[in-house]
């Protein structure tokens, strides 16, 4: 579904050590419009919490970049998560073949992700994803 870009809010975020930091622009975050997900793949179990999709459009470094971030790919390297070479936080992720930014929410500047917002995200079926050939 796209947004009208009245509709949508910017955030910035990054890893703890600040060399990587993001900007991105989406419904605000605390409000229903925001479609927040919560992954199953072999991954995100044990790695990261709630999270939003990002359109490439919407999204951009302001200061690092992808080649500043490490990749753990899996899935025959469809599925890429990206932590900082520095401090080693996990930033994103990124499906092969889609043109949007997997954002944690945990990452995200001035917001707390709350229990009554964590409890607004669905299952993102990555588990299925990532077997998928």
């Amino acid at each position: 579904m796209t947004q009208d870009s009245s509709e949508k809010k910017t955030y910035t975020g990054g890893c703890h050590c600040r060399s990587n930091i993001y900007e991105f622009k989406c419904p605000p975050l605390d409000s229903a419009k925001a479609e927040l997900h919560y992954c199953n793949c072999s991954y995100c179990k044990y790695d990261t919490g709630v999270s939003i999709a990002v359109p490439s459009s919407d999204f951009r470094f302001i200061k690092g970049s992808m080649e500043n971030m490490t990749g753990y790919f899996f899935a025959n390297k469809r599925i890429g998560q990206y932590f900082c070479k520095t401090c080693g936080v996990t930033i994103l992720a990124h499906f092969d073949k889609m043109d949007e930014y997997i954002v944690g929410l945990r990452c995200v500047d001035d917001f707390e992700l709350t229990d009554e917002i964590a409890k607004r995200a669905k299952l993102y079926d990555g588990k299925s994803v990532a077997i998928k050939t």
